[in-house]
């Protein structure tokens, strides 16, 4: 698998970006604190981790400081030719595969890059402060190739450990057997506790023949107490069955009293619905609603009516009387009285100027006063009388409108009078008194439930008949035993179980006598009990201790066949390298030996190994050589990748160099992600 772009928003200092990668060698180069860590985090984090299982903290860790949502990672996988587009949204605890939510994406970036999670990062991942990790003789070598090739278990033990902790396992197991030793192992206590044993099973084996006779007077009285037993059982099946038939009995009459008893409600529910739906057929509770909302409406008229009709009596008596005084006005045109009277006025005022029409004048306003006191006479008659009218046109208006809407409402009702309604009213609420009393009936009846309940109740009870009655059947004959005779037996059964606790008081006591002599056939059977466990134990042991040598020897040759494998690839790849890394002075590298590596010295013509003091340099150079041999053991042809953080800040410009070749040679089968700050790799950009 490669990686072809990734997109990154929100994670650490990388708020919005996008990268693009090729195959073979990438160079990710920037000064400090520039984001190369981080970005190399983002793409571990994108490869390995859960949005959906990641904790509160992790998540806090690897979000943007200046940001208060978490990381959105999106990046492109190429494998095998296809396309994969992979979304992990922290935020939304959202992880999808080609927008499919439901894919298994653990088991995807397991084939994907052919490696668990934790030997990709001991094997595949190499940091700065990583690459001088290898020192000193060959078992810290091979530990530190098995630590980097196994997979961690719990408390992160490492196959070189199994191996170790099933030697002392074993060694701790048949300690003793070979030789004399202060302590002993599991397998030499349990051979020492079955010989004890054994001797005191065989001691009480010799005193329990010696008690043979007493033994089998006990074996006899205990055939008589398990005859005994026999009869008494049967005889107690044959009252429990007597006494089981009259339950079974009883249980019938209950049942049928019950059945009885729902068959009544049943009826009962059923009559009362067929007069409900009788009421409900011949009377409509709409129709009675409208009837009370009309019969309050009606009230409410006649009543209006009344009281109008009474006003109208009142207001027609004092027409009568202002009818009878006979008052006519002169006219009604008080506007031009009132214009007249002020002209005159004027006129009179002009003439006095003069002095003879003054008298002329006067006259003519006495006239005119004389009419606008007679217009006033007729408006105090207007005011007075015009109202009473109005009101009584206004009440008879009113007494019609309230009679049209009462025949309105009559014959809406389809009635003829008010009685008529009255009567009928009367029988509606009848009706519904009727109705409520019937469904008062059903739902006491009911209580809660419904007429399918009660059916299906009754059913439950004559399916549950139905059921004792075929064990009712095989005993019913039992009814008719005499009465007499199970009184007997009763008696009789009382007496076989005080003969029962009587033979067995006699077994206990002479069990008794043969337990002062310290042999009991139970002590016995406990102890050959006890013999057989420990035997079986011997067995588990034994067993356990074969299989702890089996699988001992094939961790130790899978061990030694993939140390040979690694070994024997780093050889050949470390003796076609080594020679162009020491500018010739080396020629050749060799771990196959038990206790140390050697790379053979062309100047003093021999194998030289770490006991030699090899230089820091030259093992960083050799380590970068195992991490490549490693990878090529365990994938082969497989397409994976490698992420390398400024791992050779400690190599020469000549040892570089190389190193650039090596990485050029296996950028054509892994895509090489290279992080620096340096300008070591510019040449490469």
């Amino acid at each position: 698998m490669i990686i072809e772009n990734i997109k990154v928003k929100n994670f650490r200092q990388i708020n919005d970006k996008e990268y693009k990668f090729k195959r073979g060698i990438n160079i990710i180069k920037g000064f400090n604190e520039e984001g190369k860590s981080t970005l190399l985090d983002a793409i571990i984090t994108s490869l390995f981790e859960d949005p959906r299982k990641i904790s509160k903290n992790a998540l806090e860790n690897i979000k943007s400081w200046d940001s208060d949502k978490y990381p959105f990672i999106e990046y492109i996988a190429i494998k095998d030719g296809k396309s994969f587009d992979i979304v992990k949204d922290f935020s939304e605890k959202r992880l999808s595969v080609n927008n499919d939510e439901k894919y298994n994406y653990s088991s995807f970036i397991k084939e994907s890059l052919y490696l668990d999670k934790d030997i990709f990062l001991r094997l595949s991942t190499v940091k700065q402060n990583q690459i001088s990790s290898i020192q000193g003789n060959m078992q810290s070598f091979q530990k530190s190739l098995f630590e980097i090739l196994s997979t961690s278990f719990k408390g992160n033990i490492n196959i070189m450990d199994i191996i170790s902790s099933l030697r002392k396992e074993i060694n701790s197991m048949k300690l003793g057997m070979d030789r004399k030793v202060a302590g002993e192992g599991i397998l030499k206590q349990v051979e020492r506790e079955i010989i004890e044993k054994e001797q005191e099973v065989k001691s009480l084996s010799d005193e329990y023949a010696k008690n043979s006779d007493a033994l089998k007077k006990i074996l006899n009285k205990k055939e008589k107490l398990s005859e005994l037993d026999s009869k008494i059982s049967e005889l107690k099946d044959n009252l429990d069955a007597i006494e089981k038939a009259k339950n079974f009995s009883e249980e019938m009459k209950n049942l049928d009293n019950s059945i009885s008893e729902i068959e009544d409600k049943i009826n009962r529910v059923t009559k009362s619905k067929e007069a409900l739906d009788k009421i409900k057929d011949k009377d409509n509770i709409k129709i009675l609603d409208n009837i009370e909302s009309n019969y309050r409406e009606l009230l409410n008229i006649r009543e209006r009516i009344d009281l109008r009709e009474k006003d109208l009596d009142i207001l027609e008596q004092e027409k009568e009387k202002i009818d009878n005084l006979k008052l006519r006005p002169v006219r009604k045109n008080s506007p031009l009285v009132i214009i007249v009277s002020l002209v005159l006025f004027i006129l009179t005022a002009i003439s006095s100027l003069f002095g003879f029409y003054i008298f002329i004048a006067l006259f003519i306003d006495i006239i005119f006063v004389g009419i606008y006191l007679r217009f006033v006479d007729y408006h105090r008659l207007n005011v007075f009388k015009n109202p009473t009218l109005s009101h009584i046109d206004s009440l008879k208006k009113e007494i019609d409108l309230n009679k049209k809407r009462m025949a309105d409402i009559l014959k809406e009702s389809n009635t003829s009078s008010i009685n008529e309604f009255f009567k009928i009213r009367t029988k509606l609420i009848s009706s519904k008194e009727e109705k409520l009393r019937l469904q008062s009936t059903i739902d006491g009846i009911l209580s809660g439930k419904n007429l399918e309940d009660l059916e299906s109740e009754e059913t439950q009870l004559i399916l549950q008949k139905k059921e004792i009655e075929i064990d009712f059947l095989k005993v019913k004959d039992l009814l008719n035993v005499d009465p007499l005779k199970v009184r007997r037996d009763k008696i009789t059964l009382e007496d076989m179980e005080f003969g029962k606790f009587s033979l067995e008081d006699e077994i206990v006591g002479m069990e008794a006598k043969l337990s002062n002599t310290g042999v009991v056939e139970e002590k016995l059977d406990t102890e050959n009990a006890i013999l057989q466990s420990l035997k079986d134990k011997q067995i588990y042991y034994s067993n356990k201790f074969r299989v702890y040598n089996i699988v001992l020897d094939n961790l130790v040759k899978a061990k030694d066949s993939v140390f040979e494998n690694i070994s024997n690839d780093l050889n050949t790849l470390g003796s076609i390298w080594i020679e162009r890394i020491t500018n010739g002075k080396y020629s050749k590298i060799d771990i196959s030996s038990s206790d140390s590596f050697s790379i053979f010295d062309k100047k003093l013509n021999r194998l030289v190994t770490t006991k030699d003091n090899l230089s820091t340099g030259l093992l960083d150079q050799i380590y970068i050589l195992a991490r490549l041999s490693i990878l090529n053991v365990i994938l082969g042809d497989k397409e994976s990748i490698i992420f390398l953080d400024d791992p050779f800040v400690t190599f020469d410009e000549k040892r570089l160099s190389v190193t650039k070749e090596l990485l050029k040679e296996f950028a054509g089968k892994h895509q090489i992600f290279i992080f620096t700050c340096h300008n070591f790799f510019d040449d490469m950009l």
